[in-house]
């Protein structure tokens, strides 16, 4: 039993490095700046959602203990006179990846993985910067 503890802790520790102030800020902004890219690119290729603005949030799994966070962002793309909205998840490092809308998000292998730190085996650390 306490190898298998100590196998975990040193998984974990591993996994996810951690980062300090500046570190955990740039990450953060980094993180924040790819999904938007991602979430502008979806959105022009989305003529419905064309004229909508994007509320961009960052991936909120990201910590000191995990910089690299869950990999996924929500951002809402909101329609100022109407007020529709609509909600996808943008992947804060991989272009690849890019957004797709909540409702089909959930029924991705990703979506089990929301909100669970990842290990920077899944998710590199330093998140790469995609936005162009």
């Amino acid at each position: 039993m306490r190898i298998l503890s100590l196998l975990l802790l040193v998984a974990c520790v591993d996994s996810a490095p951690v980062a300090g102030p500046a570190e955990l800020d740039m990450a953060l902004k980094t993180a924040r700046e790819n999904a938007l890219y991602n979430a502008k690119l979806w959105r022009s290729q989305n003529a419905l959602y064309s004229s909508y603005d994007i509320m961009a949030r960052g991936d909120s799994s990201q910590t000191p203990d995990c910089p690299q966070g869950d990999g996924w962002a929500t951002m809402e793309l909101v329609d100022i006179n109407s007020k529709a909205k609509i909600t996808i998840k943008c992947s804060t490092w991989s272009s690849g990846k890019g957004c797709i809308d909540s409702a089909h998000f959930k029924e991705t292998a990703d979506a089990m993985t929301d909100k669970i730190c990842q290990p920077t085996t899944a998710i590199p650390y330093p998140l790469p910067t995609i936005a162009q």
